[in-house]
């Protein structure tokens, strides 16, 4: 399965994709972060659509993890991991 965003489809979501050019990977990635900047899908990561179930087969999340307060890891993560088709990875980096 696929997320569709103006016309395009996506099979690997990037969270948290800051506002460089330098940190947006090209398709089949969707690069969602709160910034309108390069961001292909404006949201806050820690509430990804509900749809998305089942939509990626990849889900990064690079250096966001740590901005996140503690309380609110546990909902987000399960977000992060229900947007993951079967078999998916889950990539968290932080520092």
């Amino acid at each position: 399965m696929a997320v569709v965003v103006n016309g395009k489809s996506y099979t690997k979501l990037n969270l948290g994709c800051g506002d460089s050019p330098l940190t947006k990977f090209p398709e089949p990635w969707l690069n969602a972060d709160i910034e309108p900047g390069v961001a292909d899908y404006v949201c806050d990561i820690r509430n990804i659509p509900d749809e998305w179930v089942e939509c990626f087969d990849e889900v990064r999340a690079s250096h966001v993890l740590e901005h996140i307060f503690l309380n609110d890891w546990q909902p987000t993560l399960a977000r992060w991991v229900r947007a993951l088709s079967f078999g998916g990875t889950l990539r968290i980096i932080v520092p």
